[in-house]
């Protein structure tokens, strides 16, 4: 299609950070923030949520927001 034509933004959630750039290469998307949550159930560096969210039609490189699984830290 053309490059104009917007793309769906693909579902990164449950995604170790690690593979998630090359998921967002192959959707024509950038990383924008990521940010850490502290998530007893989920290993450290797996997506937790994302904005835009899975699905929607965005245009070409739009920047993915991503929340994802903290460490968690003793004292």
């Amino acid at each position: 299609g053309s490059p104009l034509d917007p793309k769906h933004v693909p579902s990164l959630l449950g995604l170790d950070i690690g593979v998630v750039e090359d998921s967002l290469t192959k959707y024509e998307m950038d990383r924008g923030e990521i940010n850490e949550r502290l998530d007893l159930g989920s290993p450290p560096g797996v997506v937790l949520s994302q904005n835009p969210r899975p699905g929607s039609l965005k245009m070409r490189h739009t920047k993915i927001n991503l929340v994802i699984s903290g460490v968690r830290t003793t004292r």
